[in-house]
């Protein structure tokens, strides 16, 4: 019997655009906790219900991204949203058995990052070196570090499947009025098994050095389903190490998170050129006082790329704009009256 697949519904995003997912094995994020990248590393996470009413979280994996005195340690939202309700509490609990209580700093649902920072930093907790997914190409060996179903300490390699792949799923947003937010990243996706209790924990480089941070995995079926397959089927998602640092910085500074900006509506579409089909993003609108309406965006235009990366669906090109850095010259390639043409627009956080 062929696995079943899912048309996820069409939502709409942040930046004013409609959001319809492909039709592919659904990405779910892997329910877990943070990966301490450091000497010191933790194990599972256990979800537990606080008497005073409050959730707490019991982190035994996390990302700690500076060697600052305030230890400041990144994870996914999913990890830690159940805690974020009156008296809900957070503890990293370290591989020696050691449980350190921590407050979370910030979360953003929108690219599934969080930041925490612990009550007490031991003196031993060292930060992983951090490299550039940037050098990444398809095939270099990875490793994924986590707690994959509570086993401590576990460690599973792979390579780079593919790079700059757009994945939606679906995240905790407003924790008190049950909220769902949708995540759109642009992922590393990798072989390695990713399985709950991976969530947060740092992908590495053949260096040794974090690349992404484990998020998300495929599954062929609705994960909530009796017939859902369990376990990694070789297909995980990781958010690139540029885009986590670049939203723990803000959440650090801030408290909150802002992403990069277009200001275009759009729907998933097809387009010919010189008599060659290809997917597309279509624009039904073009907000006012946007990049998109300075740089010359028109209804009904069909964006085809974002600088040199294609561009073949809405959610594509949302995950390559939010991949990209504000206030720089960012070229799209759009087909508009059956030619190509690219336009410059100046990215604004929002």
């Amino acid at each position: 019997m062929a696995a079943e697949r899912r048309l996820l519904p069409r939502r709409a995003g942040a930046d004013g655009a409609e959001r319809a997912r492909p039709r592919r094995p659904d990405a779910r994020p892997v329910d877990g906790d943070p990966g301490l990248g450091a000497d010191r590393r933790p194990d599972d996470a256990r979800r537990r219900v606080h008497p005073g009413g409050g959730r707490r979280r019991s982190v035994r994996a996390g990302l700690r991204l500076r060697d600052d005195a305030e230890g400041h340690v990144v994870t996914n939202n999913h990890v830690v949203a159940p805690a974020d309700t009156d008296g809900g509490e957070v503890q990293v609990a370290m591989s020696d058995g050691s449980m350190i209580p921590a407050t979370l700093v910030g979360r953003d649902p929108e690219t599934d990052v969080a930041v925490l920072k612990l009550d007490t930093v031991p003196e031993d907790l060292t930060p992983l070196p951090i490299g550039a997914s940037d050098d990444l190409f398809v095939g270099d060996p990875v490793m994924a570090l986590g707690n994959p179903l509570g086993l401590a300490d576990t460690v599973t390699t792979g390579i780079v499947s593919a790079l700059n792949r757009p994945v939606s799923t679906e995240n905790i947003g407003d924790v008190s009025e049950q909220e769902v937010a949708m995540t759109i990243t642009n992922a590393i996706q990798t072989d390695a098994a990713i399985n709950p209790g991976n969530s947060g924990g740092p992908l590495v480089n053949g260096n040794g050095e974090v690349v992404g941070i484990n998020s998300s995995a495929a599954t062929l079926s609705d994960p909530t389903s009796s017939e859902a397959q369990s376990g990694s089927i070789g297909i995980g998602f990781a958010i690139t190490i540029e885009q986590a640092t670049t939203i723990a910085d803000q959440l650090i500074e801030t408290g909150e998170a802002k992403h990069p900006l277009l200001g275009v509506t759009m729907v998933n579409s097809s387009v010919s050129v010189d008599g060659i089909t290809r997917g597309s993003a279509r624009v039904t609108a073009v907000e006012n006082g946007t990049p998109a309406a300075t740089a010359g965006f028109q209804e009904d235009d069909e964006i085809i790329a974002v600088g040199d990366e294609p561009v073949n669906s809405g959610v594509n090109l949302q995950a390559l704009v939010r991949s990209s850095t504000p206030d720089e010259p960012v070229e799209f390639t759009v087909v508009r009256g059956g030619q190509e043409e690219t336009l410059s627009a100046m990215l604004e956080l929002r």
